[in-house]
């Protein structure tokens, strides 16, 4: 099965720093999977005129097998939260964008810091977390895309992780590589006195 997945996981201290790991609250944890074949030139020339486009069906799909799989452990259902599903599928875009781009499947936490800002002020999460994986046509389904963070420690951390919120975003290219994203946010009701 050809797929790549990386994780991550960045925790805020207090609402308005982020530090750096150790002594931080910043941790980052990733896994990768090699092997995808690079598009010919010829084929990244014809395939970058495709736009590719999003999957809204996969991406609730991804979000019940993985809600499904905590409660099996223990654990609780997470929320969807529209924010981070926005987030989650406007990076899975860049990513596939990318790919049209340069013909090579590449997966990445670019931006994330971006992201975490937006996620820890504009939406009130005090924590968060990011998988993303991509998936070649032939093996991608949204339980391939769940399996496959499953069987990574670092992924798994984040599947079962303590969150609350989530959201998915799934985008597909014209030749059917796809790329999913799942942010994972902590929502806590905690004031200042």
């Amino acid at each position: 099965m050809k797929k790549l997945a990386h994780s991550l996981t960045w925790a805020l201290l207090s609402p308005f720093f982020l530090s750096s790991c150790g002594s931080s609250g910043l941790e980052v944890v990733g896994a990768e999977t090699k092997g995808m074949k690079k598009l010919s030139r010829g084929e990244a020339k014809r395939f970058s005129k495709g736009r590719g486009s999003s999957s809204p069906q996969m991406e609730a799909t991804i979000q019940k097998i993985v809600n499904d799989s905590r409660v099996s452990k223990g654990k609780d259902r997470m929320e969807h939260h529209k924010g981070l599903a926005k987030l989650a599928r406007k990076h899975s875009m860049k990513l596939m964008l990318n790919y049209s781009k340069t013909g090579v499947p590449v997966i990445n936490h670019s931006g994330f810091s971006g992201r975490f800002n937006t996620i820890s002020l504009d939406y009130s999460l005090s924590k968060a977390g990011e998988n993303v994986a991509y998936h070649s046509k032939y093996n991608g389904s949204a339980g391939s895309v769940v399996s496959s963070w499953a069987k990574s420690p670092s992924h798994y951390k984040n599947l079962y992780g303590k969150w609350n919120r989530t959201g998915v975003g799934v985008a597909i290219a014209p030749n059917g590589m796809i790329f999913a994203t799942q942010l994972y946010g902590l929502k806590t009701d905690f004031t200042f006195d």
